[in-house]
């Protein structure tokens, strides 16, 4: 028997499992498809590479918020206080997930010059 499940209802597991489960939103609809048997490879389908790696360097918010303070709310390369600022890694370390580097290899960038930070330089990766 086949079953039937409204998105508003598969919305509302997802979202229930993503808080039981501490797990990414992706993760939380992969294992609940896994654990009842439904074809999930729609999903799959839909993951790029570039969110797949956007989401990898995701920084927390707590971290994001102090980074921001620390640099007063403003671009360090240009000195623009703007709305819309990026916390930029300098550099990862391999193996590393992004909150466990240090906070000194975190800056405050407009969106601007975020985009010319990563045009003009590669971002180093280091071995722990």
């Amino acid at each position: 028997m086949k079953m039937i499940i409204t998105p508003n209802k598969f919305a509302i597991l997802i979202e229930e499992t993503v808080k039981t489960k501490k797990m990414s939103y992706m993760d939380a609809i992969l294992w609940y498809c896994e654990k009842n048997g439904i074809n999930y490879d729609y999903f799959l389908k839909s993951r790029s590479d570039k969110t797949e790696k956007a989401r990898a360097r995701r920084i927390p918010k707590g971290t994001r918020n102090m980074v921001l303070r620390r640099d007063n709310f403003q671009c360090q390369d240009c000195n623009e206080k703007s709305n819309e600022l990026h916390v930029h890694h300098n550099y990862y370390i391999k193996d590393s997930m992004p909150w466990e580097i240090d906070d000194s290899a975190l800056t405050s960038l407009c969106k601007k010059c975020h985009t010319i930070r990563h045009e003009k330089e590669d971002i180093k990766v280091y071995k722990k």
